[in-house]
């Protein structure tokens, strides 16, 4: 179960859940940070861009990987992972400096938020019996109720003194739920095969985006207050990745399988816009909206290695030269 949910995670994380953002002064320019990886030629080294400019967060001695990125006041957030000897474990990186949420290998920080002066990170915990969704506030864990099997959480969002998390509650039987958590109490959203991804709390309405498998396709999904609606009519397989909400227009990132490519896609309102032709796998794992703008990020495969990148209101720039493999999972503008 952990190497089925790894790979699948590899290749469709998405880990992004931000509070809107509007510039003090409509006149400035933002800045732009993304957070991913780019391999070195023989491990992944955990990386954030500033308006593209790369900061390397790992030294790529092992494999590594920057999932989510939060930025307030002068401060970078980046939960992700890095691994030792023994196997994966979760770092959060604040400004550069990292610190191991914990000491048992295997476990991974997918999604960080930072509301005033507390920083929550969220994640899973491989333990003996079992693997389990994890909350750390602070650095401390903060424990789950209403799971009593295996699980993990992928995205947090805190509004006010609600903190909601995204993820996944694997039923005895092994079949992956999509749920969510609000203060620690349990919602279950499918009944069969589904994932939670990202999560975003406006008003009164908790939106949260993944995939649902009813059948043979996997289907994009958003729901709103635990209702669902596909983003596809169900022809091909697809995924959503990342949710924001800014007024009332609700973005979506991910992709949708056109032929025998993945297609990157963002839908506003339901809508969906494709970002890339689809002559090489592509896909968009993170939204953010800044006053009228629009930020995805993600890959595109140059056809034989994947680059970062990161698309304005459908333009994109290409954070990696191409050489070796690369990838992009959060956007948050400031």
């Amino acid at each position: 179960m952990r190497t089925l949910f790894f790979l699948f995670l590899l290749s469709i994380t998405v880990l992004s859940c931000q509070k809107s953002n509007s510039p003090d002064d409509p006149t400035s320019t933002p800045d732009v940070y993304v957070t991913g990886i780019e391999s070195n030629g023989t491990k992944n080294v955990a990386k954030v861009w500033k308006n593209g400019t790369p900061t390397n967060l790992t030294d790529g001695n092992f494999n590594a990987m920057g999932y989510s990125v939060f930025v307030t006041g002068s401060d970078v957030y980046v939960a992700g992972y890095e691994n030792n000897a023994s196997g994966a474990l979760p770092k959060v990186w604040k400004n550069g400096t990292a610190t191991t949420l914990s000491n048992v290998p295997g476990t991974y920080a997918y999604s960080v938020f930072v509301s005033g002066a507390d920083v929550y990170v969220a994640g899973e915990e491989d333990l003996p019996t079992n693997r389990v969704a994890r909350l750390w506030k602070n650095g401390t864990s903060v424990p789950f109720t209403g799971s009593t099997t295996s699980s993990f959480a992928s995205s947090v969002y805190v509004s006010g003194a609600d903190v909601f998390i995204g993820g996944v509650n694997f039923s005895p039987m092994n079949i992956s739920n999509a749920m969510t958590w609000k203060n620690g109490t349990i919602t279950t959203l499918t009944n069969v095969y589904g994932v939670i991804y990202s999560v975003f709390a406006s008003g009164s309405d908790l939106y949260a985006v993944g995939v649902e498998k009813p059948g043979a396709i996997t289907l994009a999904k958003i729901w709103k207050n635990g209702i669902a609606t596909s983003l596809t009519d169900g022809t091909n397989t697809s995924s959503a990745y990342s949710v924001f909400v800014s007024g009332t227009d609700v973005y979506v990132a991910g992709s949708e399988k056109v032929g025998t490519k993945f297609v990157a896609k963002i839908w506003k309102n339901g809508v969906g816009t494709s970002l890339t032709d689809g002559t090489n796998n592509a896909e968009v794992r993170s939204v953010y909206v800044s006053g009228s703008d629009v930020y995805v990020a993600g890959y595109e495969n140059n056809g034989t290695k994947d680059v970062a990148k990161v698309w304005k209101n459908g333009v994109v720039t290409s954070l990696t030269n191409g050489t070796n493999w690369a990838a992009a999972n959060s956007v948050f503008v400031k």
